[in-house]
């Protein structure tokens, strides 16, 4: 079951009289238990997808169902019931923490906010988020700065598990910790998700740490998503030359890595047909005339490159 469906959603800034496209129609399910990664350069619209998915912005067109509602069209009352069941962990714990509260006082205020329990309930969930994380439950009155920067993200986690939610955008969750604290903070979020069933948006520029934890991929390019499956299937044998451009770019023992070359072009004036032509290597002339709309690869696993040249493994 899909607990959210976004379906070709679309996030347009004005700017003087032409308008930057963040996200440019974009149409992507998780369901129950799965993690989705959306990954892509900076600027690709990946961030302005996950905020778009909780309705922390509002879209300038396009749908969002969660749990079988549209909650596009909600208004302010209704969203907030739905919060509870939508959270978000960001990339930088210590500024996502009010410095000035205690831990307790701070998961407690979600928790008064959505009217769960009496104050001893909440002391005892509380203790109990702690220990869910890996802390301690006598830390709970201590503030922010008396913690590492790998348990100030647990925090982070405690509070967005607060309210029993079933979707949780995990926008660049460990890129600001240690490698050895990313692989804890990693293998935390794969257990909550494997003890809860959440679905979860795992938003990342770290490859590595995508293959990890996601059982599906979905790349992003100025604006759109270009492809679309499986996690292993995509590295192993991508299908857009962007994406493989991507994988190329990372170090791998005994390989040199191919550098993409030139820029991003401005999602203010996108090129015509493929957004990505202007440094594809297999561009053809016909990228130019038409913006190509997905098209399956395989079972569960869509590119919007127009060429047919798909490699074995793909259509296996």
């Amino acid at each position: 079951m899909n607990v959210i469906e976004l379906n070709d959603l679309r996030k347009y800034y004005p700017v003087g009289r032409a308008q930057l496209r963040a996200v440019d129609g974009a149409s992507l399910s998780i369901a129950s238990g799965e993690v989705v990664a959306v990954v892509g350069e900076s600027g690709s619209g990946k961030s302005t997808l996950g905020r778009l998915a909780l309705r922390l912005i509002e879209p300038t067109s396009g749908s969002i169902r969660f749990e079988g509602t549209d909650i596009s069209t909600l208004n302010s009352r209704a969203l907030r019931r739905q919060r509870r069941r939508m959270q978000m962990i960001f990339q930088d714990p210590f500024s996502s923490l009010n410095p000035h509260m205690r831990i307790s006082d701070m998961l407690a205020e979600v928790l008064v906010t959505h009217g769960i329990g009496t104050a001893t309930d909440r002391r005892r969930r509380i203790e109990a988020l702690l220990d869910r994380v890996g802390l301690r439950p006598q830390q709970a009155d201590r503030f922010p700065h008396e913690f590492s920067g790998g348990q100030r993200q647990r925090i982070a986690i405690a509070r967005a598990l607060a309210v029993d939610p079933s979707f949780i955008v995990a926008d660049e969750a460990v890129s600001a910790l240690d490698v050895s604290v990313q692989a804890q903070v990693i293998n935390l979020l794969q257990d909550i998700r494997r003890d809860m069933g959440l679905a979860m948006m795992f938003i990342s520029h770290d490859l590595a740490v995508v293959r990890h934890i996601a059982d599906r991929v979905a790349v992003m390019y100025l604006g759109r998503i270009v492809e679309l499956g499986p996690c292993d299937r995509v590295f192993d044998s991508p299908q857009h030359p962007y994406t493989d451009a991507l994988l190329s770019s990372v170090p791998r023992s005994g390989r040199e890595p191919k550098i993409l070359q030139g820029d991003p072009p401005s999602p203010i004036s996108p090129p015509s047909g493929c957004g990505f032509r202007m440094r594809c290597p297999r561009a053809l002339p016909e990228c130019a005339q038409v913006q190509p709309a997905p098209r399956p690869v395989a079972t569960g696993w869509s590119t919007t490159c127009i060429r047919k040249d798909i490699l074995p493994e793909a259509s296996s």
